[in-house]
């Protein structure tokens, strides 16, 4: 479903800010939240 470029443009642009989120969704196959992690401030 996703190409090369789209997991090139995840680990460039998304990942590196990861650690600086105070809130993480993670979506499944269909675009559906399925996890959700809060970061304790």
């Amino acid at each position: 479903m996703f190409g090369i470029q789209s997991f090139e443009r995840l680990r460039e642009n998304i990942v590196p800010t990861r650690p600086r989120a105070d809130l993480i969704l993670t979506k499944n196959e269909s675009h559906r939240i399925a996890k959700v992690a809060l970061r304790k401030i």
